[in-house]
């Protein structure tokens, strides 16, 4: 089992970050991540995202930038497959990205260079 811990070096001293992975359940989403903690930079990365479904459900996924909603997509998604998405935020800062099926929620968080 691998467990990852996204970290901050901050005046000499690493400091955790908030979770850019979500262990897998046996819930409604079986499985949401996004592929690093940290985007954009040189190369330009955008923020990718994949989830995995144990049923079929509606899904919505927000992304925000402090209390504004920077992009929401919502689709019906089959259960035992795993959906990728990718986004390219033009503004550097710390975004989150909420899942929604149903009832359940999850959120994780990423920040652009």
């Amino acid at each position: 089992m691998s467990t990852d811990v996204a970290a901050r070096r901050r005046g000499g001293r690493f400091h955790t970050r908030p979770a850019f992975y979500r262990r897998a359940s046996c819930g409604a989403i079986s499985s949401f991540k996004l592929e690093r903690p940290v985007f954009g930079g040189r190369q330009g990365t955008p923020l990718r995202v994949a989830y995995r479904l144990t049923r079929a459900a509606r899904v919505t996924l927000t992304i925000t930038r402090g209390k504004r909603v920077v992009a929401r997509r919502t689709t019906n998604s089959a259960g035992g497959r795993t959906y990728r998405l990718a986004f390219k935020p033009s503004r550097r800062g710390v975004y989150r990205v909420r899942i929604a099926v149903g009832s359940v929620t999850s959120t994780l968080t990423a920040r652009k260079l």
